[in-house]
């Protein structure tokens, strides 16, 4: 019984629990600022090249007789 009580009263790990809660705020603080600063840039490259691929292939397209199958005679 002694021993459970010296056990809960023991203050030996303390440092080392403080020291992780630290370092995984660091690691929290990095990781939220990574992604509000560069994720948004790298989405917006993406986009724009995947809007430049689909001008590309649009710009492609030749009019005929089946490009606008609303026609009416």
């Amino acid at each position: 019984m002694n021993s459970v009580k010296q056990f809960f009263k023991s203050e030996s790990a303390v440092s080392t629990v403080v020291s992780f809660v630290l370092l995984l705020g660091l690691f929290v603080t990095v990781l939220a600022v990574f992604n509000a600063h560069y994720i948004p840039e790298w989405k917006a490259d993406a986009e724009k090249a995947h809007m430049d691929d689909v001008y590309d292939d649009m710009s492609q397209l030749k009019p005929g007789r089946y490009a606008f199958p609303c026609q009416f005679p």
